[in-house]
């Protein structure tokens, strides 16, 4: 039985957590890649990435199941919001465990289990 994640839990493709965080502890995860745009999908690669450190108001999820949305392909074939291109990390579904929560989080628990949707921003 899970929870939805609100805002700040980010959904990491891969075995990986996700999340948008202040730093890292210098730990790597796995995460789908979008490597360039152009066309729906040979510009997926996998890949490794720092794992975030939560933020205030953030929590981190590792991530035990994660799909390939169409924004994601799309992502991909149209550029539609992908910031950081050749590097932008897409799943935007996913579903898993909280890891660590950042400063003045109070919803969540380390353990909890939680399913999300990453919140699309067009403003970067």
């Amino acid at each position: 039985a899970g929870a939805g994640a609100g805002a700040g839990a980010g959904a990491g493709a891969g075995a990986g957590a996700g999340g948008a965080g202040a730093g890292s502890d210098g730990a790597t995860q796995a995460a789908l890649l979008l490597t360039e745009t152009g066309h729906a999908f040979n510009g997926f690669k996998l890949g490794s990435i720092a794992v975030p450190t939560p933020g205030a108001g953030d929590v981190r999820i590792r991530i035990k199941a994660a799909s390939v949305n169409p924004v994601d392909w799309k992502k991909a074939a149209y550029n539609f919001a992908a910031p950081g291109v050749p590097k932008c990390v897409v799943g935007c579904d996913g579903a898993g465990v909280v890891e660590a929560v950042g400063d003045g989080v109070t919803e969540y628990s380390v353990g909890d289990e939680v399913w999300g949707f990453h919140n699309l921003s067009l403003e970067g």
